[in-house]
């Protein structure tokens, strides 16, 4: 969760100093319970698509690692899925 905050605030600050307004504001509702892995994603393919490499695939690696860790966490018997 430390790592999810982190990284929100890390990629805020970036795209508001370098004028992506609403990456920024994506990336800041990014530990929302309800919208934060698609707020992550919106911000990530913006900067990826303005050519921000780097910048661009840390929330799109903290969305991963998220999905991977619900994955590794769902007991063998549930039949739900993230």
């Amino acid at each position: 969760m430390l790592l999810l905050v982190a990284a929100c605030i890390g990629v805020g600050i970036y795209c508001f100093a370098n004028q992506f307004y609403v990456a920024g504001v994506a990336a800041l509702l990014g530990p929302s319970g309800k919208i934060g892995m698609v707020a992550m994603l919106v911000s990530g393919g913006i900067l990826v698509a303005n050519e921000e490499w780097v910048a661009g695939s840390v929330p799109i690696l903290v969305v991963a690692l998220n999905l991977a860790a619900l994955l590794l966490k769902k007991k063998p018997g549930d039949s739900a899925t993230p």
